[in-house]
């Protein structure tokens, strides 16, 4: 009875590499999220808005965040922040989860196969998009 050896699989925390990248996209998510959740308030703001302000863009800017942290302290700057990082760590953790199960699929169950460049862009179309 002949056996077929298994492809060879990197290192896993979890017990399977698509996992392990699903971790990494969740935490990757909220990371993002908390640098970035001041930024996407003010882009939202600006969005709004029916008049423009005086001055450039920096000093438009610049006055919004005082505004903001005059008006409703540093914590204002994080309004919003819960749904946004649930959010966002799940899209990114879905995408990374569906990315790698792709790219296994494609390199015939070894991970350590490096694909072609096609091949990385097919599984990254096919995964779901995270947000942007």
């Amino acid at each position: 009875m002949s056996s077929t050896p298994l492809p060879k699989q990197p290192p896993s925390f979890f017990p399977t590499a698509a996992l392990d990248h699903a971790a990494a996209g969740i935490g990757a998510g909220i990371v993002n999220t908390l640098c970035m959740n001041p930024l996407d308030l003010l882009k939202v703001k600006f969005q709004v808005a029916t008049t423009a302000s005086p001055g450039g863009v920096g000093t438009q800017i610049w006055h919004a965040l005082k505004d903001i942290q005059r008006t409703q302290g540093w914590r204002g700057l994080y309004r919003g922040l819960v749904p946004n990082v649930a959010g966002n760590a799940s899209s990114w953790g879905l995408y990374f989860l569906f990315y790698n199960m792709l790219k296994k699929r494609a390199s015939g169950g070894d991970l350590t196969k490096p694909l072609s460049a096609s091949e990385y862009l097919l599984c990254s179309a096919q995964a779901p998009s995270p947000p942007s």
